[in-house]
């Protein structure tokens, strides 16, 4: 699904996803990273269309050790922490799920918003939250047929 919202060109926005991929906007200023070939996220006209697991924040898009829900350790959480966000969007891929309350209890613990929800719900929630300039990460798991 594409969608469209006031983009800001100044941070990373999801533009579109779907069965398999996410699709995101890249800020202007970092359409030339290297950092992004580096990591195997290769941009492509201003947009960089992902198909594994990825953690974005307002500036930066990386890869996710996860790659479904089953996977989910307390230290994908926990690595989360390095990023100091104020809140943490999770896609949990085609449908709700809630994890074991352990494993996020490392975010609880510094005081961090935790949301999950489907990976589609996650994608736009991320969009409005960085949209109003809130220090916000979407760990987002693909959403996949079953």
């Amino acid at each position: 699904m594409k969608f469209s919202l006031d983009e800001r060109l100044d941070v990373y926005t999801v533009s579109a996803y779907g069965l398999g991929y996410v699709e995101f906007s890249i800020p202007t200023y970092l359409e030339e990273d290297a950092e992004l070939l580096k990591e195997g996220l290769n941009p492509n006209e201003g947009r960089q269309k992902v198909s594994q697991s990825v953690v974005v924040l307002p500036g930066q898009l990386q890869k996710w050790p996860p790659a479904s829900f089953s996977e989910l350790e307390k230290s994908h959480f926990q690595s989360l922490l390095e990023l100091k966000p104020e809140v943490v969007v999770v896609g949990t891929g085609e449908r709700l799920r809630f994890p074991a309350s352990y494993l996020v209890e490392p975010l609880l613990r510094h005081q961090v918003g935790v949301e999950f929800m489907d990976t589609a719900a996650a994608c736009r929630t991320y969009n409005i939250l960085v949209g109003e300039g809130r220090r916000v990460i979407a760990a987002l798991l693909m959403i996949t047929n079953g």
